[in-house]
């Protein structure tokens, strides 16, 4: 991983890209999916590049005190070598830092849940049928557990 960088921005390019590729994933990989590419999206973000080639990310939104993952995806030829499972890392360290209550995270089965359970993610809610066809589960990380009640 000593080749791969880490970036945050709020490049309107990245952001699209990271977020197209995601989409274009869950249009081949869901059943029934079928989302249109979006032409300019406006997030925050955390981006990995291998030299000056995008290679993944993750998008990002905070609301109130909690952080809102968006689009995730690394391209294949990446994967497997700790590339997300590193960016999550390093979204939770700065929002630690900034005395961020939680994150928040929607996924679907077919995608990756597994990685947020292994950072230590609760499972929150469990759609099925969401959309037709597919699960997705919404899961979530408490960083000040005195203001949740049981």
């Amino acid at each position: 991983m000593n080749d791969i960088v880490y970036k945050a921005s709020s490049s309107p390019i990245n952001a699209t890209t990271v977020t197209n590729w995601l989409i274009n994933s869950q249009n081949i990989n869901g059943n029934n999916i079928d989302r249109p590419l979006m032409e300019n999206v406006e997030h925050h973000g955390l981006y990995a590049f291998c030299g000056d080639e995008l290679i993944g990310g993750l998008t990002l939104d905070l609301r109130d005190d909690w952080v809102f993952l968006g689009c995730g995806f690394v391209l294949p030829e990446y994967r497997n070598r700790g590339i997300y499972k590193h960016i999550m890392q390093l979204i939770e360290e700065r929002a630690r830092s900034l005395n961020i209550s939680g994150i928040f995270v929607s996924t679907y089965e077919f995608e990756a849940p597994h990685i947020y359970e292994s950072l230590g993610y609760t499972k929150g809610c469990v759609l099925r049928n969401m959309p037709k066809g597919n699960t997705s589960i919404d899961y979530y990380k408490c960083f000040d557990i005195t203001d949740v009640e049981n």
